[in-house]
């Protein structure tokens, strides 16, 4: 997420390699110091996971389906 905000964007294949001088590798530093600097600042509003169990009859189900469990997640 922070990424696209300090390295540039991407760009289609080079024929030859770049050579990584000293520009290079101290932006590429700082992009990675922002990021993790910034990364625990994304988990302020984490909140525990809210599963409900439901369970559903449906008439004339063959026996193939006996036990199936089906996940629905939402709102994430």
């Amino acid at each position: 997420m922070i990424g696209p905000l300090v390295r540039s964007p991407k760009r289609a294949p080079r024929s030859e390699p770049l050579h990584p001088d000293a520009m290079r590798r101290a932006r590429n530093l700082l992009g990675d110091l922002v990021e993790f600097v910034a990364a625990p600042f994304g988990f302020w509003g984490l909140q525990r996971l809210v599963v409900e169990t439901v369970n559903v009859r449906i008439a004339d189900l063959p026996a193939a389906f006996d036990g199936y469990r089906i996940a629905y997640l939402s709102d994430l």
